[in-house]
Formats: structure tokens, C-alpha cells, sequence
């Protein structure tokens, strides 16, 4: 979702500032020292190596990449701000690691001759120089509808070319890279163009396939590859154009189609739950090597959610290997609720209506260690407020407030079965009408347990930046990591993220001013 990556700093409707505590039994916060920079934004926390932890950053509009050390401190920084391919500006789109070897995504774009190029630099982990290319890849974007490169976008291309994605194997066996295109015709089909590589960046096969759905009702979720070189989309296909679920009327589904063997195998599964909609869904690989798909579903198209769901599929035979589902419990539905709501909610459900939870949007499927999975969801939904005035010549003028809401988190495990083990919900209400990077949450995992960091009520001008720490058996506490007393600066977990088990990077800031610390889990 766009509002939830949104790299603006827009400002919130409130002002929020850490003072930071140390001595928690549960974890160690290290502050790094705080630096100067204007308009300094992090576009990417790309993972740790020997040397320390890599980072992207923009200062106005010059990249940076940067190694922290062990303090949180910036011990290497080189300009990436002049970066060229031929003579085309080359765009930063991403990064990554592979053992101790760091790659570099940019894009470019040559207007002149409608070409658009997706390239990868290797780059040496310690120094952050220039290695070597390991890739480039040329399109003909000339009468293309569209134009995101890797998910980011080329400019002035944006009109004329489609998606690139990209992911890496649980084991850093194998790396996917894969691009879809489509012409300006709305009934053409997608055409998907994948590269699989070793973990040397060697290619290893590479293969293009028309999607049997035409573009304007088919969009792609996500791809992901398994460490046998194997891909799987995820999907979905709309009925409408509208791409929405109207009037309590289903509007799509979700596929899986997986490419095997070099891509020479291809099997599409259409994810089905009796009875109901899935509303979200996501797909991973279990530590079994298993493929599996699992989510929401309600019994309606309006994206209120009855339960959960798991399918599994058996990679080699394309066969599901159980689909399982399980309501929310009553109990579970109604946690964090005011007495006033337990009411209402008592009041339908006694009228013989289902009990259902609200729209949760599902930001993770996490892999453990016992092959099942954990759901991660949080409720988000904009609300607006029309304000009006009276002006000293008795002039009415009205003008409407867009608000932006994060709030509830819920937790789903699941065993390797799909069975479900346990619901966990974390209550939180959280709101701007600016800016979204101080709100919703970051997460770290570690030995099992889950710990969330977020933002307390942006409405006051006291925040407290809390951790939720959810145990292997589900239940919930509550640990404060900082909390502010005045011209502190302030947690953003947009541009916060892991970097490996049990550590969690996290980024503060406000107007002129940066930071950066480490949360590391004791365990």
C-alpha cells in the first residue's frame, strides 16, 4: 500500500520526543551519537555483514551509503549522487546481501530511445566501492502502458513500462528477479519475464510467460523463489475493473501459479476457502519446503474478517495438502474493546449476526523454526472530519481533514499443520493527518518471540515508545523502550527494520536532526 511506504516527512498533527531508558530485562537499547542533516531520509536498511550494519539514506536529494558500526554510530559514508550508466543518471532502487557480498539495484532510463535498464552493482561490504556489474538488463519501453522498475519508479518513464520485483531464497540459495510488461491494450495479456540466479549472481535460467488474464483484471501480489530454484506468484483476479469489493459483492480471488523445473512446469492453483472470501493472503516456503499460502477470510466482499486460513501445497506435486480455517473467538474479537462496544457487539451477535473484526491489512507471513508461521496484521483506515468557519465578514468557509489510522495489531500461529495455536492482539489507536512514518510499528523475532515497537497516541504531546513482546505461547507484555521529555527526537518505524535476528534498527529523528540505535534482545 502506498500510504504504508510512503517516504515523505510530511508533518504529523503532533510533535512526539524521546528520552531514552536503559536497564530492561529484555533487551538492550544502544543510541547512537545524533547527526545534523536536513531533510535526511533512510530508503533502505539493506542487512548486517561482519563489517556492521548497510544503509541507504538521502540527504535532500544526494544518496548516501553508510555502515554502522556496533554503536549505532555512521563509521563509513560514500556519495552514490552522480552514479551514471553511459551517460544516463542511474536511479537507486534497492539492495541487498548475499553472505558478505553487497548489491546494488539502480535503474535507468533513456528517453530518447524509449530503453529502460535495470541494473546490478556489486559493491565490496567494507569499503561501500564499486566491484563489478553482475547484470543489466535492457527493455524496449516504447507503447508500454506503465513504468516501476523494481517497484520504484523511472520519472519520466512512468507512463510507459510495468513492475520489477525481486527476492531471495530462505537459505540465500537463489535469487529471483523478475519483471512484468504489458502493451496499452487493457485485454492483452501480462507477459512475466524471470532470471533466477545462484548466490554468486550467476545466472542460472531465465524464462518469459503470458499470464491467461488479461492486464486491466490482474494484478501481482508478490513472487517469491524456494531453495530448489523453484517460483511462485501470488495473484489476483478481478471480475471488474473496478478492482473492489462492492456492495458486499466478491470482486476477486487469489491464484498461485508456480514455475518448476527451470520454469517448464507451470501449475496454477486457485486459493479457495468454502464458503467464504479471502480477503488477504500471502505465500511463503516453510522450513519443510513446503509451499504455503495463508491469510483472512469473512463471508462477505466488504473485507470485515470471520477468521484465519492456511493452504498447503506440496511443491514437486502441485497438490494442496490441507486447506484449514478457524473463526476468531468470541473472546479474541472483543479484546481491546470499550464496555460500550462489548455491548453493541453482544447486541448483533444475540440479532444472529456474525461477530467479525474490522479490515486488518497483512504486512508479514514470519517462517519458525517449527515449520509453522506466524500472521502479522494491522488495522489501518482513513477517516476525514469537515471543519467550518465563520470569517469576520460573516463569510462561511469549510475545509476537510484527512486522517490518517493505524491501529490494532494482531498475531496469528499456525503449527505446520495450519492448525492455529493461538490469537494475539496488541491494542494501540494511533493517528496524523501529515505524515505517516512515526505511526504503525517495526518488528524484530527471536527465539520464538516477536517483539513490536510502536508510537503511543500521537494525539498528546507525551509519547512513549513501547514494545510489545509477544512469547511463544501467545501471551502479550508490555515493555517501554524510550519515552520523551522535550526536544528529543522522534521514533519513525517506517525507516526502522531488522537486521537479524534479535536486533532491531530503529531511526529517530526531527527537523534537523537524525539517530540511530540498535535494540538488541537478550536471550
Amino acid at each position: 500500500m502506498l500510504l504504508r511506504s510512503s517516504l515523505t516527512f510530511v508533518a504529523s498533527i503532533v510533535c512526539m520526543f524521546l528520552d531514552a531508558q536503559s536497564g530492561n530485562e529484555k533487551f538492550n537499547l544502544t543510541e547512537g551519537p545524533e547527526y545534523e542533516g536536513k531533510k535526511s531520509i533512510v530508503v533502505g536498511i539493506v542487512g548486517k555483514t561482519s563489517n556492521g550494519v548497510i544503509i541507504a539514506r538521502y540527504q535532500k536529494k544526494d544518496l548516501f551509503l553508510e555502515l554502522l558500526d556496533d554503536k549505532a554510530a555512521v563509521s563509513k559514508s560514500v556519495s552514490l549522487a552522480d552514479l551514471k550508466h553511459e551517460r544516463l543518471n542511474k536511479n537507486y532502487v534497492g539492495a541487498f546481501i548475499l553472505g558478505e557480498k553487497l548489491f546494488l539495484r539502480f535503474s535507468a532510463y533513456d528517453k530518447k530511445k524509449k530503453m529502460a535498464y535495470g541494473i546490478i552493482d556489486e559493491y565490496d561490504s567494507k569499503n561501500l566501492i564499486f566491484v563489478s556489474n553482475a547484470n543489466i538488463e535492457s527493455v524496449n519501453v516504447e507503447g508500454m502502458k506503465r513504468s516501476y522498475w523494481y517497484g520504484s519508479g523511472i520519472g519520466r518513464a512512468s507512463s510507459e513500462i510495468s513492475e520489477m520485483g525481486f527476492h531471495i531464497s530462505n537459505k540465500g540459495n537463489f535469487v529471483l528477479d523478475y519483471s512484468s510488461t504489458f502493451v496499452k491494450d487493457k485485454t492483452a495479456f501480462e507477459n512475466i519475464h524471470m532470471k533466477i540466479y545462484d548466490n554468486s549472481m550467476q545466472l542460472l535460467w531465465e524464462k518469459e510467460f503470458e499470464i491467461p488474464y488479461s492486464n486491466d483484471l490482474f494484478q501481482i501480489v508478490s513472487m517469491i523463489v524456494d531453495d530448489r530454484g523453484n517460483t511462485h506468484l501470488l495473484s489476483k483476479e478481478f471480475f471488474d475493473r473496478s478492482k473492489s469489493a462492492r456492495r458486499g459483492n466478491i470482486n476477486f480471488k487469489y491464484h498461485v501459479i508456480s514455475f518448476m523445473n527451470t520454469g517448464t512446469k507451470v501449475k496454477d492453483n486457485t486459493l479457495e476457502v468454502s464458503g467464504h472470501f479471502i480477503t488477504d493472503a500471502a505465500i511463503g516456503i516453510t522450513t519443510d519446503e513446503y509451499l504455503v499460502s495463508s491469510g483472512f477470510y469473512g463471508s462477505s466482499g466488504t473485507y470485515s474478517i470471520d477468521g484465519s486460513f492456511s493452504i498447503k501445497i506440496d511443491i514437486n506435486t502441485q497438490k494442496v495438502i490441507f486447506t484449514n480455517k478457524k473463526e476468531f473467538e468470541k473472546e479474541f474479537i472483543q479484546m481491546g474493546m470499550s464496555e460500550r462496544e462489548k455491548k453493541q457487539s453482544d447486541k448483533k451477535q444475540n440479532k444472529g449476526r456474525d461477530l467479525e473484526m474490522p479490515d486488518f491489512d497483512l504486512d508479514h507471513l514470519l517462517l519458525m523454526p517449527d515449520g509453522g508461521w506466524i500472521l502479522l496484521a494491522e488495522q489501518f483506515y482513513i477517516t476525514q472530519r469537515t471543519l467550518t468557519s465563520i470569517g469576520p465578514n460573516g463569510t462561511i468557509s469549510t475545509r476537510t481533514v484527512t486522517y490518517y489510522n493505524y491501529d490494532d495489531i494482531i498475531a496469528v500461529k499456525m503449527n505446520s499443520s495450519g492448525e492455529i495455536e493461538w490469537n494475539a492482539k496488541v491494542s494501540k489507536h494511533q493517528s496524523s493527518q501529515g505524515g505517516t512514518s512515526m505511526l504503525s510499528y517495526a518488528w524484530t523475532n527471536c527465539n520464538n518471540t516477536i517483539y513490536l515497537v510502536y508510537n503511543s497516541i500521537p494525539f498528546s504531546r507525551d509519547n512513549i515508545v513501547y514494545t510489545s513482546v509477544i512469547a511463544p505461547d501467545g501471551t502479550i507484555t508490555k515493555e517501554t523502550v524510550m519515552s520523551d521529555t522535550s526536544d528529543e527526537l522522534s521514533l519513525h518505524p517506517a525507516y526502522s527494520a531488522r537486521t537479524k535476528n534479535c536486533q532491531l534498527l530503529l531511526y529517530s529523528a526531527m527537523k534537523n536532526d537524525y539517530q540511530f540505535s540498535y535494540l538488541n534482545v537478550k536471550f
